[in-house]
C-alpha cells in the first residue's frame, strides 16, 4: 500500500477537523459579542428605571432603578440650562447626602438589588421643559430625560343639595349628595366645613374631612337633613357646605422647616330644601301658593283626574277654565281642606274663594278626555292661571251617536234636547193635522 494512498483521506478528515473547529471558535466568539453588546445597551440606555409619566416640581416623586451597589449618585438639571443642578449621592457610612431638603429620607429605601426614592426639584425653577436625570450606579453613568412640570392645584364639584319634603310630616329624613374630582396634577387633602345651625345634620359619603385625593380620583360627599314641615314653602336655603381642596408639600430647601401649603380653590354650595309634593311644580304670589302638576298624559275618552293644592294666606277667588275635556263643575270638582289635621272634605263653589282659615286647599277636577285633542285644566286664582296640560297618549274614533261609546255630558244633554224638542214638535203636528181632519169631516156633513 502506498502511504500517500492511506494519508490522503486522513488528511482530509485532519484539514475538516481543524476548519469545523476553527469555525465554532469564530461562531462562539461572535455569539458572545453579540449578547455581550445586547447587554450593554441594556446597560447603558434601558436600565430598569420606572419614574412616572408626569415629574411635578415642587412635590416629590417616586422612582426605582436596579442596583446591586448601595452606593448611588443621582443628579438632575434642565437641559436647556445646566447651570441649575440638584444632586443625591448615598454613602454606606454617611447616609445620605447632597440636596437633601429635596429629598424624601423616609419613604426611600433600598431592597433586594433595587433603589426606591422620592426626589423634587424646586417648583421655582423651570417647567414644563426637559429634564436630564443621571444615575451613576455600579461605577457607570445612566442618563434619562423627563419632563418637569409645573404643580397643579384645581378640583371641581358637581351636582345640588336640594331637598324635597311632603307638607306636614314629622322627622323627615332626606339624603342628598355632591362628587368632587381632583383635576389637578398633584394630590390634594379634602376639607369640609358647614355652618348649618340646625343638629340635624349627618355628612357621609365616600371621602371625611381630611381625605386626601389623588389625581383624576373622584368622591362623593353626601348630606342627610332631618325636619319636620307644615304646609307648602318654596325653596329656602338652610346651611352652606364648603369644599375646599389644598395641596401639601414637604419639598423645602431647609429639612427644618415646616411643609409648604398650596392653596386651592373652595367651593361654597348652598344646601336648599322645598316643602311639597313630587312632580308637582310650585309657584307663589302675593297671598297665596299653588301647586300643580305641568302635564298629564291619558288616552281618548278616557276619565281622569287633576289635582290643585293652593296654600291662602289671605281671602282669594279660585276658577276653572277648560278646552277639550267634558266635566260639570257642581259634580266633578270636589275639594279638601287641612286645618291643623287630617284633610276633610269641604264645600267649594266654582267660581268661588278660599280663605286663610285652611292651611291647605287640595283641589281635585274629574274629567273625562277628548277622544283625539289635546287639552288643558286652568286653574285661575285672582288674577293668575296655572295649567295642566292634558295630553292625549292614544287618539280613538269620533264616537257615533248610536254607539255606547262615552259621549260626554254635553253630547247627551244635547240628544235628550233634541229629542224632547222633537217630540214637542210631533205632538204640535199631530194635533194640526187632527184638528184639519175634523174641519174636513164636517164640512162633507
Amino acid at each position: 500500500m502506498k502511504p500517500g494512498r492511506f494519508l490522503t483521506p486522513f488528511f482530509t478528515f485532519f484539514i475538516a477537523s481543524i476548519l469545523i473547529f476553527s469555525l465554532g471558535i469564530v461562531f462562539h466568539s461572535q455569539a458572545v459579542e453579540g449578547v455581550s453588546e445586547s447587554m450593554e445597551d441594556v446597560g447603558i440606555e434601558d436600565i430598569e428605571v420606572e419614574f412616572p409619566d408626569e415629574f411635578i416640581a415642587g412635590f416629590f416623586n417616586e422612582v426605582r432603578f436596579d442596583s446591586q451597589e448601595r452606593e448611588v449618585n443621582i443628579t438632575m438639571y434642565p437641559e436647556d440650562d445646566p447651570d441649575i443642578e440638584y444632586q443625591w449621592y448615598y454613602d454606606e457610612e454617611e447616609g445620605w447626602g447632597g440636596d437633601i431638603g429635596y429629598l424624601d429620607e423616609v419613604n426611600t429605601s433600598y431592597t433586594d438589588g433595587s433603589w426606591e426614592v422620592h426626589i423634587s426639584v424646586d417648583d421655582e425653577d423651570p417647567t414644563d421643559v426637559v429634564w436630564t436625570i443621571e444615575f451613576e450606579v455600579e461605577g457607570e453613568t445612566h442618563d434619562f430625560s423627563v419632563e418637569v412640570l409645573e404643580p397643579r392645584v384645581s378640583f371641581t364639584y358637581s351636582g345640588d343639595l336640594r331637598y324635597l319634603f311632603e307638607p306636614y310630616e314629622d322627622d323627615v329624613e332626606g339624603t342628598d349628595s355632591i362628587s368632587v374630582r381632583n383635576t389637578g396634577n398633584v394630590k390634594i387633602v379634602v376639607e369640609i366645613y358647614t355652618d348649618f345651625p340646625e343638629v340635624d345634620i349627618e355628612l357621609g359619603g365616600e371621602i371625611e374631612h381630611g381625605d386626601e385625593l389623588a389625581p383624576g380620583e373622584s368622591a362623593e360627599i353626601e348630606l342627610t337633613y332631618t325636619t319636620s314641615t307644615s304646609g307648602a314653602q318654596l325653596p329656602t336655603t338652610f346651611g352652606t357646605l364648603t369644599v375646599e381642596g389644598r395641596a401639601i408639600s414637604r419639598v423645602t430647601p431647609d429639612p427644618d422647616e415646616d411643609f409648604v401649603v398650596h392653596p386651592g380653590p373652595a367651593f361654597p354650595i348652598y344646601a336648599r330644601y322645598t316643602v311639597g309634593y313630587e312632580g308637582f311644580e310650585q309657584e307663589g304670589n302675593e297671598g297665596f301658593t299653588v301647586q300643580y302638576e305641568r302635564s298629564k298624559e291619558i288616552d281618548g275618552l278616557t276619565e281622569g283626574e287633576v289635582v290643585f293644592y293652593v296654600y291662602p294666606e289671605e281671602l282669594v277667588s279660585v276658577g276653572i277654565h277648560t278646552e277639550n275635556i267634558t266635566f260639570d263643575e257642581e259634580e266633578d270638582v270636589t275639594a279638601k281642606a287641612r286645618n291643623g289635621g287630617e284633610l276633610e272634605d269641604i264645600d267649594l263653589d266654582i267660581p268661588g274663594s278660599i280663605s286663610p282659615e285652611h292651611e291647605e286647599v287640595e283641589i281635585i277636577v274629574e274629567f273625562e278626555s277628548h277622544h283625539r285633542d289635546d287639552g288643558m285644566i286652568e286653574l285661575m286664582i285672582e288674577d293668575e292661571s296655572y295649567t295642566t296640560d292634558i295630553e292625549i297618549g292614544e287618539a280613538v274614533d269620533s264616537p257615533e251617536p248610536d254607539d255606547d261609546i262615552f259621549l260626554g255630558r254635553d253630547a247627551r244633554e244635547l240628544t235628550l234636547g233634541a229629542i224632547v224638542v222633537g217630540a214637542i214638535v210631533l205632538t204640535g203636528v199631530g194635533r194640526v193635522w187632527w184638528s184639519k181632519k175634523r174641519s174636513e169631516k164636517r164640512e162633507e156633513e
